[in-house]
């Protein structure tokens, strides 16, 4: 499913980045979610980081997560940001 077709399926939710995954494909980190991982992670910037972690993942594309990692691979991924600052 291309970008735009995920988009369009979700409606009102607004995608901030899509990321390449595992097979082929996209995931969509949609706004909601990151208002979410803002509220979990207080002082990190939450958008620069996820752009930071689509950076890594579009230049390295053996290390591709599945869909399903994705939202456990931001997690992991704004966790050592939120360690860094602290």
């Amino acid at each position: 499913m291309t970008p735009q077709e995920q988009i369009d399926k979700h409606g009102e939710e607004f995608p901030v980045v899509a990321y390449p995954v595992k097979g082929g494909g996209w995931w969509l980190l949609l706004d909601d979610e990151v208002e979410r991982l803002q509220v979990e992670f207080p002082g990190v910037n939450v958008e620069l980081h996820c752009g930071n972690a689509f950076d890594w993942a579009f230049t390295r594309k053996s290390r591709h997560k599945t869909a399903r990692g994705m939202p456990q691979f931001l997690r992991t991924w704004l966790g050592k940001q939120r360690e860094e600052i602290q």
